[in-house]
């Protein structure tokens, strides 16, 4: 996310008003301090032009 805002030429202010988020969340986010909050990781994504895809991990195993 950080290189991605980076360049936008978006500060960590700006992103984080645009998204809804706080500015304190985001720093946390850029950091990997990871949060459940998948919601918050998706209105960041979204500003950044980002998606986030959900696919098989490629596990052999069939249930």
């Amino acid at each position: 996310m950080r290189q991605q805002r980076l360049s936008l030429g978006l500060t960590q202010a700006a992103l984080a008003e645009r998204a809804g988020v706080s500015r304190r969340w985001l720093i946390k986010a850029e950091a990997g301090q990871f949060s459940t909050a998948i919601g918050m990781y998706m209105q960041v994504l979204d500003v950044l032009g980002l998606a986030l895809f959900v696919g098989h991990s490629g596990s052999k195993s069939e249930a």
